[in-house]
């Protein structure tokens, strides 16, 4: 495989529906939070996804980080809309500002900004997994 960075949405999807809002999202206490406000986006970090993004591999963590990274300055709102349903009540009308300042909670000091697509490769695949044992054991 060459050096491009390999990003899936999909694996982007798996890793919000951590927060477990997808199977119950009548009554999940996410339904209580305002994706609109800072305090929620930070409950939300604090208590869903700095967790599970601690008890990631490695390799897993890094999955996570270059695909939010490219979704960050390449996702239009249709492709935001469509991975992150059924993981998220209500996310905003701006997911793009929403994913970046989670972005600062969850990867601080790290710039996500990026100049061009150049040196990513997109491949949206829902049978490559995040969760699978090649990449939960460090082999990517």
């Amino acid at each position: 495989m060459d050096s491009s960075v390999r990003v899936n949405a999909y694996w982007l999807r798996e890793f919000l529906w951590a927060t477990g809002w997808h199977i119950d999202a009548d009554d999940h206490p996410l339904n209580r939070l305002n994706m609109e406000n800072a305090t929620s986006r930070a409950l939300l970090c604090e208590n869903y996804l700095i967790p599970e993004l601690n008890d990631l591999s490695v390799v897993q963590q890094r999955m996570v980080k270059e695909t939010l990274r490219y979704a960050l300055n390449f996702f239009s709102k249709k492709e935001w809309e469509w991975y992150t349903q059924d993981a998220l009540p209500d996310i905003t009308d701006t997911p793009e500002e929403m994913f970046a300042d989670l972005w600062g909670m969850l990867f601080p000091g790290e710039p996500w900004h990026l100049d061009s697509d150049e040196g990513y490769f997109r491949h949206d695949d829902r049978e490559d997994a995040l969760f699978l044992d090649r990449y939960r054991y460090g082999r990517f």
